[in-house]
C-alpha cells in the first residue's frame, strides 16, 4: 500500500509539473505572439517580411475602390493587437470602426493621414514606414523586439537597393514629367525629382477635360503610366466629352482635334464613316491617341488577379523600368 502511495504521489507530481511547464510555455508563446491585420498589399507585404509571413490581410486581389468586407472580415478586426492602414481616406471602413476597435483593445496605426498616400511605390518613404510599423509593434510586444529589428534591417537593405536603382536609372533624362492616368506617383515623383501631369484629379475622372488630355499628348508627352484596368475608366472618360460642348473653348479644341483627324481618316476609309464613328465616341481611342504607349504601371494597392504571387520588388522594379521609358533616360 505504501508503495503504490508513493507512485501515486510521484504520478501527480509529474502531472503537476507538466502542467506548469504547459502553462509557462503558453504564456511565454502569449507574450512574442502578436495579431495584426492590414489592408491593402503593400502593407500585408512589407508585414510579413517583418513578422515572417504572420499577418492577416484582407482586401487580397481586390481593388480597394471596390472592396467591401464580409462580416466575418469585419468581426476579424476584433480580433487583432493592431491593425496598420495605410490612410482613412483609403481604408476608410476601418477608420469609422476606429472607436469600437479601441474599446476593445485593439490598435490601430495610420501610416499617412494627410496628402498623398501612395508612399508605398517610393522605397524612401516605405523605409520611414517600416520603421514606424516596426517601433509600434515593439510598442505593443517588447518581447519581438530582437527578431523584428534583424528583420527591420533587411527589408530596408532590400529598399535601399531599389533607391540606388532609381536615382542610376534617373540620371540623365530627357524629359522632366511623366503622365499618369490619376496621381498615384507624386510620392515618389517628390523624392526623385520629376514632375507629374495627372489626367484626374483625386475624385477619379471626375473635371477631367479631354480636349486637355489630347493637347498634352501632342505637346508633351509620349506615355501614360497607368494601371491596365484604369484604361477603360480614361475610355468613357475620352467618350463623355460631347456632354462638355457648352464650353465654347473647349468644343474649339475638339473640332480642331476632329478635323485633324478627319484629313487622316479621309486618305484610307472616307470621310463620312469616321464622322459617325467620332460622334458616336466623343474622342478616339485611348490606344488610337496614344498607339501602343500605354504604359502599364503596378500601383500595387492590390495583388493582380493574373498573378496572385506578384513580388512587391519585382514590382517595384518593374516601376523603374516605365519611369525611365516615360522620362526618356539614357543610362
Amino acid at each position: 500500500m505504501k508503495k503504490l502511495s508513493i507512485a501515486l504521489l510521484s504520478l501527480l507530481l509529474i502531472a503537476c509539473s507538466n502542467g506548469v511547464q504547459n502553462s509557462q510555455e503558453n504564456l511565454a508563446a502569449d507574450s512574442t505572439d502578436v495579431k495584426v491585420a492590414t489592408v491593402i498589399y503593400p502593407n500585408e507585404y512589407i508585414l510579413n517580411e517583418l513578422l515572417d509571413n504572420n499577418v492577416l490581410g484582407l482586401a487580397g486581389d481586390k481593388h480597394l475602390h471596390e472592396y467591401s468586407p464580409s462580416a466575418k472580415e469585419l468581426s476579424s478586426l476584433y480580433e487583432q493587437d493592431l491593425i496598420v492602414i495605410q490612410s482613412r481616406n483609403l481604408e476608410n471602413f476601418v477608420w469609422e470602426l476606429k472607436d469600437q476597435l479601441n474599446e476593445k483593445g485593439v490598435e490601430i496605426l495610420e501610416l499617412e493621414p494627410n496628402g498623398n498616400y501612395h508612399t508605398w511605390l517610393d522605397p524612401i518613404r516605405t523605409i520611414e514606414n517600416a520603421e514606424i510599423i516596426t517601433n509600434k509593434i515593439i510598442e505593443v510586444k517588447p518581447d519581438l523586439k530582437n527578431d523584428l529589428s534583424k528583420n527591420l534591417e533587411t527589408l530596408k537593405g532590400k529598399l535601399e537597393n531599389i533607391n540606388f536603382d532609381y536615382v542610376s536609372a534617373l540620371e540623365n533624362c530627357e524629359s522632366s514629367s511623366v503622365l499618369v492616368s490619376h496621381n498615384f506617383l507624386e510620392p515618389l515623383a517628390n523624392s526623385y525629382g520629376f514632375e507629374v501631369d495627372s489626367l484626374v484629379n483625386e475624385d477619379h475622372f471626375v473635371g477631367f477635360s479631354a480636349q486637355k488630355f489630347v493637347e498634352s499628348m501632342k505637346s508633351k508627352h509620349e506615355f501614360i503610366l497607368s494601371e491596365p484596368q484604369y484604361k477603360e475608366d480614361i475610355q468613357e472618360v475620352l467618350g463623355d466629352h460631347d456632354k462638355h460642348k457648352g464650353h465654347e473653348g473647349h468644343h474649339d479644341g475638339h473640332e480642331e482635334h476632329h478635323d485633324e483627324h478627319e484629313e487622316h481618316h479621309d486618305e484610307e476609309e472616307g470621310h463620312e464613316g469616321h464622322h459617325d464613328d467620332h460622334h458616336g465616341h466623343g474622342h478616339e481611342s485611348v490606344e488610337e491617341i496614344l498607339g501602343d504607349d500605354l504604359a502599364n504601371f503596378e500601383v500595387l494597392e492590390i495583388i493582380p488577379m493574373e498573378d496572385s504571387k506578384v513580388d512587391y520588388f519585382e514590382a517595384l522594379d518593374k516601376n523603374i523600368k516605365a519611369i525611365k521609358t516615360a522620362l526618356k533616360c539614357q543610362k
